[in-house]
């Protein structure tokens, strides 16, 4: 609660490297292939998803798809997305909103099915599985992200130097390469 610092006021953003794509997954062996298989069933009885915490991103869009969908099911806070997949993959949570970075290697895999993701777009990681919206739930635009600051007294020269070589190195294609292998969607914009 007494940060030593205001990340509103003490950091100058330098670019966004990447975003992450938030996916909802069952386990494989799940009757639901779809997202809309995936209500229909939790309709009917007894389902439980689980997040990596509470009042997390996947914590949130758990509760609004109950919102939106009309259903109801138990909310299973885990300390992280990799517990999570772990009983996601196990059937112990019937699915969950989890980052692509922890889902994409099981979901590759075979052990999870991705049924949606979160975002605008559709996800270039996973290009033909539908986005909420698409389905008819929007307001599951929000993604993670990671991004280079510096401290916001940093002279206004440095900030676009730093910007434009930064942007430059994430937008070549070796490096766009690698950070697509860890499941992340390569940025590389300014600082603006």
């Amino acid at each position: 609660t007494k940060l030593p610092y205001d990340p509103f006021k003490d950091f100058a953003p330098i670019t966004q490297v990447a975003l992450s794509t938030i996916v909802f997954c069952v386990p494989a062996n799940s009757p639901a292939k779809t997202m809309q298989d995936f209500i229909a069933e939790a309709k009917k009885g007894k389902f439980s998803y689980g997040s990596f915490g509470n009042a997390t991103t996947s914590h949130l869009f758990g509760e609004l798809i109950k919102k939106k969908a009309g259903f109801d099911m138990t909310h299973v806070p885990y300390r992280g997305a990799a517990p999570l997949t772990n009983d996601v993959i196990a059937g112990q949570v019937d699915g969950g909103f989890i980052d692509y970075t922890t889902a994409g290697p099981q979901v590759q895999g075979g052990k999870m099915r991705a049924l949606a993701v979160g975002g605008e777009k559709r996800s270039p990681v996973l290009p033909d599985v539908p986005t909420m919206g698409e389905l008819g739930f929007p307001g599951f635009e929000a993604e993670g992200w990671v991004g280079v600051f510096v401290p916001a007294a940093t002279p206004a020269p440095i900030v676009k130097k730093l910007s434009d070589a930064l942007s430059s190195i994430i937008k070549s294609p070796e490096v766009q390469e690698k950070i697509k292998a860890t499941g992340l969607i390569p940025v590389g914009n300014s600082a603006e």
